[in-house]
C-alpha cells in the first residue's frame, strides 16, 4: 500500500507539472494539422477520441467531405504525409489473492514503442491511405495498419472501399478509442478457448461501405482472412505440437474467411449508436475448428454539451466447436458504463466500470474492473494519460484475486 501511495503521488506530481508548464495550446495529428492549419478541437473532443468532423474526415479518406473529387495532389508536401510517435511511462502493479505466497508487486519504468505513420493522408481525387508501423523494444516491427481507401460521392453521401491490413473497426463515441490507457474487459479479453478479441485484431481485409451524412448513417461490410491465436493477420496456424499447416492446406486460416458488419447512427453531432457483428473461424487443431460469432452494441450521449459524455457498451459471443470435449465454454458476455468529463479540449477525466464473463459454463472465471483516468493533451503533440485500475477476478475453487495498478504514460507525436 505504501508503494501504491508513493506511486500515486509521483503520477499526480508529474500530471500537475505537465499541466502547469505546458499550457493549453494544442494541435491535431500533426500531418493533418500541417496540411489544414487546424487545432485538435476540429476533429477531437480530446485526443484520441473523435468528434463527428473527425469521423467524417477519416471516412472520406483523410480529406474534408466537400473536397471529395478534388485533386489533393495539387499542393503536395511530403511532410503532410508523415508522422511519428514515441510512448514511455511508469507502472506500479499490486497483486493480492487468497494464497498469501502468490502476492507480489511490480514497479517499472518502461518504453512502450516507437511508431511511424508514413504515407498517411489523401491523394488524387478519390484516394487516401494509412500506414502504421510499431516498433516495441526487443520485438520485431509490427504493421498494424496498411491500407488504401477509395471514396466517391459528395459531402452529403459517399461510398468508400478499403483494401489492406486494417485494425479493429472505425467507431465513434462509446465504440471509439478510450480516453484511458486501458480498454473495457470484453474488448481486450478472450472467451475461453478462443483467439478472438473485439479490439486489437489486425486483419488482411477488403471492405466496402456507405455513409449518408444527411442522416448520419454509415454501414461497412468486411471480408478478412481472420485471426490466429496471437490475434495477428492470418498467415498460418500452429497446432498444439508446434508444427505449421501449409499455406495451401485446407486447414490454413487463409481458407477460413471472416465476415463483419458495422453500423453507426448519429443521434446528433455529438452522440451515436454503433452495432457490430463478426463471424469467423479458427482451426485450433488439425481436424477441429471454432466457428465463432461476436456481437456488440455501443451508445454515447452528452448529458452536458461539450462537458459530460455518458457511454455504455455490451458484448456477446458464442463458440461452435467441432470437438465438444475441448472446453467448458459456450457463450461469453461483458459490458461497461463510463462517464467522461471534459474540463477543456485539452483536459478530461474518465470513470469506467465493466464486467466480463468468458464462459457461461464456468462459475469461477468472471472479472470486474473500476478504472479512473486523466488525459491531458498539450503543446502540439505532447500528451500525458494516467490510469488507476482495480480488477477483481474470480479464483478457481472460490475466493478472488485483486490487481491494483497505477500507470502514467507520456506520449509525443510529431
Amino acid at each position: 500500500m505504501k508503494r501504491l501511495f508513493q506511486g500515486t503521488i509521483l503520477v499526480l506530481a508529474v500530471f500537475a507539472f505537465t499541466f502547469v508548464m505546458l499550457g493549453s495550446d494544442a494541435s491535431a495529428m500533426p500531418t493533418f494539422a500541417r496540411k489544414y492549419n487546424v487545432d485538435c478541437s476540429m476533429c477531437h473532443t480530446i485526443v484520441p477520441k473523435l468528434n463527428r468532423n473527425g469521423y467524417e474526415f477519416r471516412l472520406a479518406g483523410y480529406r474534408m467531405p466537400d473536397q471529395i473529387g478534388e485533386d489533393a495532389s495539387a499542393n503536395f508536401r511530403l511532410g503532410d504525409f508523415f508522422s511519428a510517435r514515441i510512448q514511455a511511462g511508469y507502472k506500479y502493479t499490486k497483486h493480492d489473492d487468497d494464497a498469501a505466497d502468490s502476492d507480489y508487486n511490480n514497479s517499472d519504468l518502461y518504453f512502450k514503442e516507437f511508431t511511424m505513420y508514413p504515407l498517411t493522408g489523401s491523394w488524387g481525387k478519390h484516394f487516401g491511405s494509412l500506414a502504421e508501423i510499431s516498433m516495441p523494444p526487443g520485438e520485431s516491427p509490427e504493421l498494424e495498419n496498411a491500407y488504401v481507401r477509395y471514396v466517391n460521392g459528395n459531402k452529403d453521401a459517399w461510398w468508400q472501399a478499403r483494401l489492406g491490413i486494417v485494425h479493429a473497426w472505425e467507431g465513434f463515441g462509446a465504440s471509439d478509442r478510450t480516453l484511458s490507457l486501458s480498454r473495457p474487459l470484453f474488448q481486450t479479453s478472450k472467451a475461453t478457448g478462443s483467439p478472438f478479441k473485439f479490439w486489437s485484431q489486425d486483419e488482411m481485409a477488403a471492405e466496402v461501405g456507405y455513409y449518408m451524412a444527411t442522416t448520419g448513417t454509415s454501414i461497412a461490410l468486411r471480408m478478412s482472412n481472420g485471426v490466429t491465436a496471437g490475434g495477428h493477420p492470418a498467415q498460418s496456424i500452429q497446432t498444439s505440437g508446434g508444427s505449421e499447416f501449409a499455406k495451401d492446406s485446407d486447414q490454413t486460416a487463409h481458407n477460413d474467411k471472416s465476415y463483419s458488419v458495422v453500423v453507426n447512427q448519429f443521434i446528433n453531432d455529438d452522440s451515436a449508436v454503433t452495432l457490430y457483428y463478426y463471424r469467423g473461424a479458427y482451426p485450433y487443431a488439425a481436424d477441429n475448428r471454432d466457428t465463432f460469432s461476436r456481437f456488440a452494441a455501443y451508445a454515447n450521449f452528452w448529458a452536458m454539451p461539450d462537458q459530460l459524455n455518458l457511454l455504455a457498451g455490451y458484448g456477446w459471443g458464442k463458440e461452435d466447436l467441432d470437438d465438444n470435449s475441448v472446453a467448458n465454454l459456450d457463450k461469453s458476455k461483458g459490458y461497461f458504463v463510463e462517464a467522461d468529463y471534459h474540463v477543456s479540449p485539452t483536459l478530461a477525466f474518465a470513470a469506467r466500470f465493466d464486467k466480463w464473463d468468458p464462459s457461461n459454463k464456468n462459475s469461477d472465471d468472471k472479472k470486474s474492473a473500476v478504472t479512473l483516468s486523466a488525459n491531458i493533451f498539450t503543446m502540439e503533440g505532447l500528451q500525458l494519460i494516467t490510469d488507476y485500475r482495480h480488477v477483481k477476478s474470480d479464483a478457481s475453487g472460490g475466493g478472488s484475486d485483486k490487481d491494483d495498478s497505477l500507470e502514467a504514460r507520456m506520449i509525443y507525436i510529431w
